[in-house]
């Protein structure tokens, strides 16, 4: 029992895996409302895919997440589980990690069938490590998820060598419904080279949900691909983590300023993207500290603070003082006044702290 979540897993040490299958079946048939299941490295399963999910999918009502992983289930094994699934979809986990298991393109299909039925609410697909899918097997992944443009949390397809190609199909897909990205797109190893561009189509969607994306360990990016990929974060909200390969670049840093803290205006400061809390491959992880604020409309005020305070802006203070004095400042902005000396910020700190005489002056007089 982990934070009131019934957790089993069950991992084969290659012996008497036959004889103990009975047994797990057993198991799985008394004990019911199990949150997460976890069979891993059991290859004997592969013959008995269908007696045994029977016994855990139908007997588990409150099943959350099912996690068969090298279990060499290959695509019959695969089209067991959704055959399933399917006869139960009131039972359906919503969680389905089948990381390798030598799954190919037969497998993709399956699970495409899965997504389609309307009665099946699954919410995350883990296919990492299974090198055997295609093209064909991320076609039917695609489009099962444009098509239904229902919410969808995670997809993880590392360790798949798609390439371009394979890339350049998921990415048409989701465009062809930006609705339907997965919050959390993850492709590692996947080997892609020159696509990379056309991410920076999907983030410009005002509907893509895309939350992170990870994108390491593929091949280098040049400048001006990650150039792109930052024009397109200028007016998206819902990013928060892209990680890119190695980024072939010396004045990246010059072109992300602008999108975090564009300082030309006020407004303009209000306007950048105050999302974005990781890019590329780490680099620039101080400039979007400040981002990691939850109350954005605080992030922005506090980028107008300490651009006035010509960067000297203590973070810290920010932390700890941050509410009262850039409540008093967000009123104070959206005034319309332009602030024009760092006086009227003292004026501000003082009221808000409450050591400054309101009666002799406030931002509305100053404005």
């Amino acid at each position: 029992l982990c934070e009131n979540r019934s957790i089993i897993h069950f991992e084969s040490r290659g012996d008497h895996e036959l004889e103990l299958l009975a047994p797990l079946e057993s198991f799985f048939s008394v004990n019911e409302n199990l949150d997460f299941v976890r069979l891993s490295d059991w290859t004997a399963i592969a013959a008995n895919t269908q007696s045994l999910l029977t016994a855990i999918v139908k007997r588990q009502s409150s099943l959350d997440t099912l996690c068969i992983e090298r279990c060499t289930l290959r695509d019959e094994g695969l089209k067991e589980i959704t055959l399933t699934l399917k006869s139960c979809p009131e039972a359906c986990p919503k969680k389905l990690y089948l990381g390798g298991n030598s799954i190919g393109d037969g497998g993709c299909v399956s699970i495409s069938d899965v997504r389609n039925n309307t009665k099946i609410d699954l919410k995350e697909i883990d296919l990492s490590r299974n090198s055997s899918i295609g093209l064909r097997g991320l076609q039917s992944i695609s489009t099962a998820l444009a098509m239904k443009g229902r919410p969808f949390e995670k997809l993880d397809l590392s360790f798949i060598p798609f390439g371009d190609a394979g890339f350049s199909e998921l990415v048409e897909a989701f465009l062809d419904c930006p609705k339907a990205t997965p919050k959390y797109l993850l492709l590692r190893y996947c080997r892609i080279y020159n696509s990379y561009w056309k991410i920076s189509r999907l983030l410009q969607c005002p509907d893509c949900s895309l939350v992170r994306i990870d994108l390491r360990n593929n091949s280098r990016l040049q400048s001006d691909t990650a150039e792109k990929i930052l024009d397109s974060l200028q007016n998206n909200s819902t990013l928060k983590e892209i990680y890119l390969p190695e980024i072939r670049s010396n004045n990246l840093w010059e072109k992300l300023v602008p999108l975090i803290f564009n300082t030309t205006s006020i407004s303009a400061t209000y306007a950048s993207n105050h999302s974005l809390v990781y890019f590329g491959d780490g680099k620039s992880q101080p400039l979007l500290v400040v981002n990691k604020h939850p109350d954005k409309k605080v992030v922005a005020a506090f980028k107008v603070i300490d651009h006035y305070f010509a960067h000297n802006f203590n973070v810290r203070l920010f932390e700890k003082m941050g509410a009262p004095i850039l409540a008093e400042m967000i009123a104070f902005v959206n005034q319309g006044f332009e602030i024009r000396d760092k006086d009227i910020l003292g004026v501000c700190m003082n009221s808000s702290s409450g050591k400054g005489d309101s009666s002799s002056g406030s931002c509305g007089e100053h404005g």
